[in-house]
């Protein structure tokens, strides 16, 4: 009987395990960050669906202070933008920007968006703050990633607000049908390979299980003689497989829920009218469950 009870405890910790704590490491070298996962576009995933008056670009800074690092980013995007197109700003220019990103009120509680329009010699552009992600390191420095909306002609530019969410709703559902999905897709990666992996398990337990079941079922059958023993291992095996049964389908229910209310990683929406949809959780007296929304 040991061995039966370890292997349902294998499976219970491989779903305990993969529940709403279950995040992304931040690096060993790391104190804090604004959040627990990276936002997309610090790989390049940047948001789809905006005009084509702009493109989106990523700057990066350091400082001593986390206001000092967002500052250093925009200079780094100034420095970028006129190098590419062959221009050296002197250091008055950079000082006035630098002057101008200081005064932009930043800390740890709030993200104010602006825009910068500049005009100098040869050299024009304009750039607004879409989004920004930063990490504080043990030895007290900060660095900052600054998501940026750049005009392709200042003159022509229409600059759009982006909006951030960590709900996917429908989204999420329907991707984890194949469990542990939704919840890679939402960039819960720890969570959807366990998930994804518990069930699996929990499926072959049950195939097993069943198997071992019908063979001692049928070993009656051939050997009447042992038959109360053969029966015992029979109905073990038996209630093994029921309990597998009802474990993964626990683990697989959690994973559709999951996936349509837990949070995921911070995502990008460019609203453009029409029709939206999404999955709430709804709660009330006597019943709980999923409530598909439809907005226009």
């Amino acid at each position: 009987m040991n061995r039966f009870n370890r292997i349902l405890a294998v499976l219970l910790l491989l779903a305990a395990v993969a529940g709403p704590g279950a995040s992304e490491a931040l690096a060993g070298d790391v104190v804090r960050a604004s959040e627990k996962m990276k936002p997309k576009w610090m790989n390049g995933v940047f948001p789809q669906g905006g005009n084509s008056s702009y493109y989106f670009k990523v700057a990066q800074g350091d400082g001593g202070q986390l206001s000092e690092a967002k500052a250093n980013a925009v200079l780094a995007l100034v420095g970028d933008l006129s190098a590419s197109q062959g221009v050296k700003i002197e250091g008055s220019a950079l000082e006035k920007m630098d002057a101008e990103s200081r005064n932009q009120v930043y800390d740890t509680h709030t993200k104010h968006r602006y825009t910068f329009r500049l005009d100098y010699d040869r050299f024009k552009t304009a750039f607004t703050q879409v989004d920004t992600y930063w990490e504080e390191y043990r030895d007290g420095r900060c660095t900052c990633w600054v998501l940026f909306e750049v005009a392709k002609s200042p003159g022509e530019v229409r600059f759009e607000e982006v909006a951030f969410t960590t709900k996917y709703g429908a989204r999420g559902f329907f991707r984890s049908l194949v469990p542990g999905v939704g919840q890679l897709y939402k960039g819960s990666k720890w969570k959807g390979g366990l998930l994804m992996g518990a069930t699996v398990a929990g499926a072959g337990m049950i195939v097993v299980s069943e198997n071992l079941r019908a063979t001692y079922e049928k070993r009656m059958e051939e050997h009447p003689k042992y038959k109360d023993f053969y029966n015992k291992y029979a109905d073990r095996w038996g209630n093994v497989r029921n309990a597998c049964i009802g474990l993964t389908a626990a683990i697989y229910l959690y994973n559709l829920v999951d996936a349509a209310v837990a949070p995921g990683r911070k995502r990008a929406v460019i609203r453009k009218g029409g029709a939206d949809y999404a999955l709430v959780p709804v709660c009330g007296d006597r019943q709980a469950g999923l409530a598909f929304v439809l907005r226009f």
